[in-house]
């Protein structure tokens, strides 16, 4: 999935103790992937959306740690 991309991209910044990173919006998942990774859950049954959520809280986490990580670390002229 692309999110799945961004979110390793970031971190990969992060383990590489990049200079800065360049997050291009306040959020990194949109309102429209997370309604569609909401759907996707509410559309599957037994195993598979247990690792959905799984999946989707992992991505949530992987956002709010970026997210923290920009406000504190980065001056609010390069956010």
């Amino acid at each position: 999935m692309v999110i799945d991309s961004v979110i390793g991209g970031y971190c990969s910044q992060l383990i590489k103790r990049a200079k800065l990173i360049s997050l291009q919006s306040s959020e990194i998942i949109s309102k429209t992937e997370k309604a569609a990774f909401s759907e996707l859950i509410n559309q599957s049954t037994g195993m598979e959306k247990d690792e959905l959520v799984v999946y989707y809280r992992l991505a949530i986490l992987a956002e709010s740690t970026l997210i923290q990580y920009r406000e504190q670390h980065i001056p609010k002229s390069n956010a």
